[in-house]
């Protein structure tokens, strides 16, 4: 049943402003009216302390999988291919969508915070019902992350994914 469902891994970027991973179309994707309020970039933050309450879109450091810390191939590669292995072995395309042949890309945006942990996990760009839950699910279970970092100083970090459902 896993397999009834293709990611299409090109699109599955880390969606930081700024980052090398951003694909020129998700990266017009605005934050939510929420995260707005509060994000920064890293040239705000120049010289100036860092805000422990504010959520970051452009950092020093980028989040990464735990598992990733170190990693003998770039940090950012390994946390990108440890999400998509993530979402290829968890991800389950919902009976309902399947059989009425729904498909389609959910947006999920999510808060890395200070101490790794996932927050405010919210679709952005919803598609139907039971496949924005389905994304929603698979994105909230993903692995530890270390945090983000302004100089080094751990940050709040607004991150973006696209979860896509295509029936092969």
């Amino acid at each position: 049943m896993k397999q009834l469902f293709s990611v299409f891994t090109t699109s599955l970027t880390l969606l930081f402003a700024g980052s090398p991973a951003v694909s020129a179309q998700s990266a017009t994707t605005p934050p939510s009216s929420k995260a707005a309020s509060a994000t920064h970039s890293a040239g705000e933050a120049t010289g100036h302390s860092v805000n422990a309450d504010s959520i970051y879109q452009q950092v020093d450091r980028l989040p990464r999988l735990v598992l990733c810390d170190g990693a003998s191939d770039t940090e950012i590669q390994c946390t990108q291919e440890g999400i998509i292995r993530h979402m290829m072995d968890q991800l389950e395309y919902p009976r309902c969508a399947r059989r009425k042949g729904i498909e389609g890309k959910v947006l999920v945006q999510f808060v890395i915070e200070k101490d790794g942990t996932l927050n405010d996990v919210q679709v952005i760009k919803p598609v139907h019902k039971s496949l924005d839950k389905a994304a929603l699910e698979v994105v909230a279970s993903l692995p530890p992350f270390l945090p983000g970092e302004m100089g080094k100083q751990p940050v709040r970090v607004a991150y973006m994914l696209p979860v896509h459902f295509k029936l092969n």
